[in-house]
């Protein structure tokens, strides 16, 4: 139905009418004659959510907020958007929806410790009230934040063991070894995957990571390991002798060539490949991680990924043709896609 200028004027004196004599519920119905004709005048279901709550129409109130928090998000106005639903939550501070999207407008502006904050708590009452269902769905979504805070992502990694949801806690410690060998702290990624060890003696990324990782000394380099190196032959000259007895430089790509089989790929494994690649990126084990990402270009969503690692790797390699090679693939995936390639 069309209002013409004369009804909605009509409106207007009996919404004043109705605000000035404190009729909250029935100033709310002219708000909605006024919004059927306005839809998109935001000030309008403000003004509506107001008389609602003060007429005790919480979910009214609730339903109005909520349309104009949606408009501010997608206007990327987050701090507005976040104000309107704090707002909300002083309506009704049990509403889960309410929090999780708080949350989520949080981690847009950057906010890790309210994001963080707001999806404790809505796990905690989902909790408390044997929500059990709807608790991990929270937990789920709270591990596909780029949280860049290795305590929270640890923290998040015990939440997911207390319920005994074991994937999900190997891979956050995962994640979290993969943050710390960015940052080279090559002890604390031990000691992930050490956590993923306990939970499962047979991964493959954790064995490797171990491995490799075990073999550096303190400062991140290879150590040296050849006994034969440290004991001088018979007849050496001493010139030949003092260079025997330094110590010999550890082979790294011969000792992941040995820890790595051969295996049929299933489930996740690409993501492995591609992990593991990274590890070896950061040794400069360049030939393995070229090994590991050719195999996760497999899995289309890791591919461009994959190609631009690959890139990276040959240049580094000094094999430029190659790089270019795989950065034309990275921007233009139709080229015929080369997936082995010779040391």
């Amino acid at each position: 139905m069309k209002f013409s200028l004369i009804s909605e004027d009509l409106v207007n004196k009996a919404l004043q009418l109705y605000l000035d004599k404190g009729q909250w519920s029935k100033a709310a119905d002219q708000y909605k004659k006024l919004i059927k004709l306005h839809p998109e005048n935001i000030t309008l279901r403000l003004r509506m959510a107001e008389v609602c709550f003060k007429g005790g129409l919480k979910e009214e109130a609730l339903e109005q907020y909520q349309k104009v928090a949606d408009h501010y998000a997608s206007m990327e106005d987050f701090s507005r958007a976040v104000t309107i639903l704090r707002t909300m939550l002083n309506i009704d501070s049990t509403v889960s929806d309410i929090r999780i999207s708080l949350a989520e407008l949080y981690a847009k502006l950057g906010d890790t410790e309210n994001m963080w904050n707001q999806y404790i708590t809505t796990f905690k009452y989902l909790e408390e009230k044997k929500l059990i269902n709807q608790s991990v769905a929270v937990l789920e979504q709270m591990a596909k934040v780029d949280l860049k805070d290795p305590k929270l992502m640890i923290q998040l990694a015990e939440m997911f063991l207390a319920r005994d949801l074991r994937p999900q806690a190997i891979g956050q410690y995962l994640t979290v070894a993969e943050f710390y060998l960015q940052e080279q702290e090559f002890t604390e990624a031990i000691k992930c995957y050490k956590e993923v060890f306990k939970l499962d003696a047979n991964n493959r990324e954790a064995k490797i990571g171990l491995e490799v990782l075990s073999q550096l000394d303190g400062s991140g380099k290879p150590t040296s390991v050849s006994a034969a190196a440290t004991e001088p032959a018979a007849e050496a000259t001493p010139a030949i002798q003092s260079q025997t007895t330094k110590p010999a430089k550890l082979d790294m790509d011969d000792i992941l060539a040995k820890a790595v089989r051969p295996r049929v790929m299933i489930g996740d494994d690409f993501q492995s490949h591609y992990n593991l690649g990274m590890l070896y990126q950061e040794m400069s084990l360049l030939d393995a991680a070229i090994e590991e990402f050719v195999c996760a270009a497999s899995d289309p969503t890791l591919q461009n990924k994959c190609y631009q690692m690959l890139s990276t790797c040959f240049e580094r390699k000094g094999m430029l043709r190659h790089a270019q090679k795989y950065r034309q693939l990275g921007v233009n995936p139709n080229l015929s896609q080369p997936m082995h390639e010779s040391r």
